[in-house]
């Protein structure tokens, strides 16, 4: 059953209300309303956020919530967790028994248990995908709260700029790459990279796309694993700050480890890019390979020739090589489709 069709969870005119809180609001100097209680102060939220999991999903949702919960913390004094989840009755389970808070869901796709459809109610929709928040009827006042607060804080400039900055199309805009431009130009200063670089790397990775993981339990926006992630001190890879963070430390440690080894400010960042793809063991491989026939193990160019060597059984088979055959096309076209990009976003920096 369908949220609009629900009993508890009925917005006959929800578009319409959502035009007139996101696209019509009423300013007072661009400031929201102060007089919002903050009875929930101090308190702890826990959140299930469904999502789709699939690179080719649109939009930003995932980073809106993540924002847009961060806005409200602020606010109401409060410590919002949010948990991604691909949904499921145990999701529903969990809310019912007040394991989670409450739950992000989309109102036209994400269907109530009928088991559970006179249980919920939800708030307003915060987006124009009609997205809403859900808890179990007890929790009446933390949903009367979060409707006076949102319809406060949408009168706000500050709100209006989040809002557009997860709301617009990316595509051909010379002015940004991304909702994460910010938090990608001050990681790519802790790497001395062109920022665009950075961008690139990341969007070969995922398209920018939070929610994203892979079968090797690679995750969010960096693709990064939640192990490697921990031994960076970063616990939630699915909060895109976070996940750059994570991804970020990681090429660092490679690219410090590779000019250690004598490598150049040119070819060290890409060689910690290639490794970034291909594991450190693949890499050490290549490396040792290069040596053992004569050539550069410093230089990017040169490893580029190597790679394809590793497919040959006189050179995998060498005793230099502690991983055998490695067919290396997917780092080679990973790094060549990096460069490409890289060069795209620069060409557009200059029109």
């Amino acid at each position: 059953m369908k949220f609009w069709r629900s009993r508890y969870l009925i917005y006959p005119i929800a578009s319409i209300i959502f035009a007139f809180i996101i696209l019509f609001p009423r300013r007072e100097n661009g400031r929201q309303d102060k007089s919002v209680p903050h009875f929930l102060a101090s308190d702890t939220l826990i959140c299930n956020v469904f999502f789709i999991n699939h690179i080719g999903e649109k939009g930003h949702g995932l980073g809106y919530t993540y924002e847009l919960f961060r806005l409200f913390d602020s606010h109401q004094l409060t410590y919002t967790e949010i948990i991604p989840t691909e949904g499921g009755f145990d999701c529903w389970a969990d809310l019912i028994t007040e394991e989670v808070d409450f739950m992000v869901v989309n109102s036209n796709r994400d269907t109530v248990p009928e088991i559970f459809q006179d249980e919920v109610i939800s708030t307003i929709p915060i987006d124009e995908e009609l997205n809403i928040c859900v808890a179990k009827k007890e929790s009446y006042d933390f949903i009367k709260l979060f409707n006076y607060w949102f319809t406060s804080i949408r009168q706000s400039r500050e709100f209006e700029k989040l809002y557009g900055k997860y709301h617009k199309n990316y595509s051909g805009n010379r002015n940004a790459i991304s909702p994460y431009d910010e938090q990608i130009k001050e990681s790519s200063r802790i790497l001395g990279w062109d920022w665009r670089l950075l961008a690139a790397l990341i969007y070969q990775e995922s398209k920018f796309k939070i929610g994203v993981s892979s079968s090797r339990g690679a995750i969010g926006l960096m693709q990064i694993k939640e192990s490697v992630a921990k031994s960076y001190g970063i616990e939630d890879i699915y909060d895109p700050e976070e996940n750059i963070k994570a991804g970020t430390r990681h090429l660092l440690r490679l690219q410090r480890m590779y000019e250690k080894m004598g490598a150049d400010s040119l070819n060290a960042p890409l060689i910690a890019i290639a490794t970034y793809n291909c594991g450190e063991g693949r890499m050490e491989d290549i490396m040792n390979l290069a040596k053992s026939i004569g050539r550069n193990h410093l230089v990017w160019d040169t490893l580029a020739t190597v790679i394809p060597l590793l497919q040959k059984r006189d050179y995998y088979m060498d005793t230099v090589v502690k991983l055998g055959k490695f067919k290396g096309t997917e780092t080679l076209k990973y790094m060549e489709q990096i460069n490409e990009r890289y060069l795209y976003y620069k060409e557009e920096d200059a029109i």
